[in-house]
């Protein structure tokens, strides 16, 4: 995970290949995420927008991270 540690992701260079990568991964070791109990994230991006109001960029670490829940 290069990318995270470099800070390249705040230049968002690189993070279509990160996409793929956890992608692919996620369905080459057939991973399921637990659908009950808190979702736990890791925030890439975060951002204040003037129509819609906060918005942020995750990885889901585990659970499932619902729209509604913030």
């Amino acid at each position: 995970m290069e990318l995270l540690k470099s800070g390249m992701y705040l230049a968002k260079i690189g993070l279509d290949n990160l996409e793929e990568a956890l992608l692919l991964q996620a369905d080459m070791m057939d991973l399921k995420a637990r659908i009950h109990g808190p979702a736990q994230a890791y925030v890439m991006e975060a951002r204040l927008d003037e129509g819609r109001g906060p918005l942020v960029t995750t990885i889901v670490k585990a659970g499932t991270l619902f729209n509604l829940l913030f």
